[in-house]
C-alpha cells in the first residue's frame, strides 16, 4: 500500500517553487474568504473563491487553470445558479474531518446542491481547511 504522506512529499519535490508559492498564496486567500463569509457567499465572492482554487503557475507565468475547465465558464455559472446550495454545503465541508468526508461526500454530490464544478469545489473546500488544520500544503498536482 502506498504511503500517502510519502507520495505527497515526492510529488511536491517535483513542483517548481513558484508554482507551490502561487498555489499556497491562493489557498491562504481562499481560506480567508471562506472564513469571512461562511455560508454567506454572494456571486462575486463565489467567483473569487473559484478563481483562487484555480490559481496556478505554469511556464513562468501565473494562470487560473489548475483544474482546466472544472471551476470556470459554465461550471462556475452552474454553481452560481445554485448559490443557496453552495452556501449550505461549504460550512459542512469547512468543518469536515476525514471520517465525515468519507461518509458524506458522495451523498453531497448525488444531492446536486453543487452542480457543474461542484465535485472539485467540494473537495477543494475541504482540502483547503484540512491542510490548514494539519499545517501541510495542498499543493500537489492532484489537489
Amino acid at each position: 500500500m502506498l504511503d500517502r504522506h510519502q507520495v505527497l512529499l515526492q510529488t511536491r519535490a517535483q513542483l517548481h517553487p513558484e508554482r507551490i508559492a502561487r498555489r499556497e498564496d491562493a489557498l491562504a486567500r481562499a481560506r480567508t474568504l471562506i472564513e469571512g463569509s461562511l455560508g454567506k457567499l454572494d456571486e462575486a465572492g463565489l467567483r473569487r473563491l473559484l478563481q483562487l482554487f484555480n490559481a496556478d503557475h505554469v511556464d513562468g507565468r501565473d494562470v487560473n487553470n489548475r483544474f482546466a475547465t472544472g471551476l470556470i465558464g459554465n461550471n462556475a455559472n452552474l454553481l452560481i445558479a445554485a448559490l443557496a446550495g453552495v452556501n449550505a454545503a461549504v460550512p459542512a465541508l469547512w468543518r469536515a474531518d476525514d471520517a465525515w468526508l468519507a461518509e458524506h461526500l458522495a451523498e453531497l454530490r448525488r444531492g446536486r446542491s453543487l452542480p457543474g464544478g461542484g465535485w472539485l469545489c467540494s473537495t477543494t473546500s475541504s482540502a483547503c481547511t484540512t491542510c490548514a488544520a494539519r499545517g501541510t500544503s495542498c499543493c500537489s498536482p492532484a489537489t
